[in-house]
């Protein structure tokens, strides 16, 4: 069975995904809730701590680090295109997309108002508790969080450097190189590819579309300014239409 990869932009229905690569391919590397402790300390619980045993290994121990991580049968976790490097040609890459401004108002509802403020821990949690809308999405310290998440994935952008136009052409370049896009409303579709392209059990209905307690409470006093979500998510919409055109695209539209 062919071997694949999942690129996990945060709120884009990744967690079906997920159990459903889980229950054809095994524990999912870099992606501790479908992982398993064996996993994890082979590899690390995510990407920064691959990186970490990569830079701390050298001669034949690195060789094997980096085969035993190629041959692993599944990759995930919200890991960036920075990962292509670490694959090869074997493995099947995919990864789901969400409309910009609804997987933005997720985004901002999952951090500011989580259903469990206690065991969901939050960097900015404090700082961050009872925000706006319009306030979180300018939050500096969160940039990298917020400002267009989908082609800061699939592009080389600072954690710190605000996204360009360039950064949406290279963002264009590696959705173009994908092997399969899903989109978070289309999840039946996209799962019934997996089945036909990987040859995976699926189950025939497997859409499961997330809403928090707190965003369904909240709903009805919920607003923000246009203008501001435009701004910070101008490249994303860009990149979101150019994904729908490509050949490898499934879209419930």
């Amino acid at each position: 069975m062919r071997k694949v990869a999942f690129l996990h932009v945060p709120k884009t229905a990744g967690t079906t995904l997920y159990k459903v690569i889980e229950a054809n391919m095994g524990p999912i590397a870099l992606y501790p809730p479908r992982s398993s402790p064996e996993v994890h300390a082979r590899f690390g619980n995510d990407f920064a701590d691959f990186l970490a045993k990569v830079d701390a290994a050298n001669g034949p121990e690195l060789d094997a680090l980096l085969a035993d991580f190629r041959a692993h049968p599944a990759v995930g976790g919200h890991i960036s295109s920075a990962i292509f490097p670490y694959l090869d040609d074997a493995h099947f890459i995919f990864t789901s997309l969400r409309e910009p401004g609804d997987r933005l108002v997720s985004w901002y509802f999952h951090y500011v108002h989580p259903d469990n403020p206690v065991t969901n821990y939050r960097e900015f949690r404090e700082q961050t508790k009872g925000m706006s809308f319009d306030d979180f999405v300018r939050f500096e310290p969160m940039l990298s969080e917020n400002d267009n998440v989908m082609v800061r994935y699939f592009a080389k952008v600072r954690k710190t450097e605000p996204v360009q136009a360039r950064h949406l052409e290279e963002a264009k370049q590696t959705l173009s190189s994908l092997d399969l896009i899903l989109f978070q409303k289309a999840q039946t579709q996209g799962q019934h590819a997996l089945r036909e392209k990987l040859g995976w059990t699926v189950p025939d209905v497997a859409e499961k579309l997330k809403w928090s307690r707190n965003r369904r409470r909240l709903a009805p006093e919920f607003e923000y300014t246009r203008s501001i979500m435009d701004k910070y998510i101008r490249f994303d919409l860009d990149l979101v239409a150019f994904a729908r055109e490509l050949p490898q695209a499934i879209d419930g539209r």
